[in-house]
């Protein structure tokens, strides 16, 4: 769904140098790789790149990891202590999905040079993607202490907080990152911080600012629609998924609203955005399901809903829509 290409919203990646952060859960981004200038705390501006280096840039530029792994493996063969060159090839190892020897490149990089905040960022974010929060929490804090004012590590360290269950920690961090420098994942990130934490108003009130602001990013209005439903502010979500789908009318947009004016009660607007989603993609199985649950439970219409669960069935096999055909042609509850 839209809003799953923002789902892992709380940390960042980088793809090399500086250049701006994005979450790496968007794997159907087709924008081009961010400007890969010298990573943060790198060398001093008047040492020359080596040949090399520059080369491997290019590649990775090019998204071409093969190519950049081998430059930069030769730039190490040239400057075997080079953490530049390390964290390079670091970024390449891990595009060719050599998670190990990714991390093993990082963090050789912070032994060499430990002000090298962007290593510090791709390991984190590289441990977090693991699911090793302890070891991201305890790799960050020492770094965000000597970098306070930098807010990818901040963004990465309330992440990890978060799925460690310090939910305060995390709210802290988010906020943070936010005084170092405004952006709208560490505002995402820190209104789910908020709704873990037991304060959904507070939530409320960080996405209501945020969607006033009228972001141009159909994910990121679809992501504060999801926050909203989360915090169940259903008027809310419904008016985010007006926005979303205003710019871009997708299935699984009008199948999300269209929960969020079920529990408003709204169950004609609701079976309307359910049938839209059909439409829109007779292949969108959680939309088929939608319209089953509510021609069951809402119309009492026994027969079309089995027809709507077994379509799903059919385009999502993998569901338990079956489960919920088979159900109802017992005599059962879905």
């Amino acid at each position: 769904m839209l809003k799953n290409a923002l789902r892992f919203f709380g940390f960042v990646v980088l793809m090399a140098g500086c250049g701006p952060a994005t979450p790496p859960a968007n794997s159907q981004d087709k924008e081009p790789p961010p400007p890969l200038d010298e990573p943060s705390g790198a060398r001093s501006t008047s040492t020359p790149e080596s040949p090399e280096i520059q080369k491997g840039k290019s590649a990775l530029e090019a998204k071409d990891f093969a190519a950049a792994r081998t430059a930069f493996e030769a730039a190490l063969a040239r400057s075997p202590n080079d953490p530049i060159a390390m964290h390079y090839l670091g970024v390449a190892l891990e595009g060719l999905g050599d998670t190990a020897g990714a991390e093993k490149q990082y963090r050789a990089a912070l032994a060499a040079k430990p002000d090298l905040t962007d290593a510090a960022v791709n390991l984190s974010a590289l441990l977090i993607s693991t699911n090793r929060f302890q070891d991201a929490v305890a790799l960050l804090r020492p770094i965000v202490a000597h970098n306070p004012r930098d807010p990818m590590l901040h963004m990465n360290l309330a992440f990890a907080l978060l799925q460690t269950k310090d939910t305060d920690g995390a709210v802290k961090e988010y906020k943070a990152a936010l005084s170092a420098g405004d952006n709208p994942v560490a505002r995402l990130g820190l209104a789910q911080a908020l709704i873990a934490d037991g304060h959904p108003a507070d939530a409320v009130s960080v996405l209501q600012k945020m969607l006033a602001s009228s972001p141009d990013s159909v994910e990121v209005v679809a992501t504060i629609a999801d926050l909203f439903r989360q915090t169940e502010s259903y008027a809310d979500c419904v008016a985010a998924y007006d926005k979303a789908i205003a710019m871009k009318a997708a299935a699984e947009l009008y199948a999300e609203r269209g929960v969020c004016r079920r529990s408003l009660k709204d169950h004609a607007g609701a079976k309307a955005d359910y049938l839209k989603a059909t439409e829109l993609d007779p292949n969108y199985g959680p939309a088929w399901y939608l319209l089953g649950q509510h021609l069951w439970s809402v119309e009492k219409k026994k027969a079309d809903a089995i027809k709507a669960f077994d379509q799903c069935a059919k385009v999502a096999p993998k569901s338990n829509c079956k489960h919920a055909a088979d159900a109802l042609r017992a005599g059962k509850s879905p």
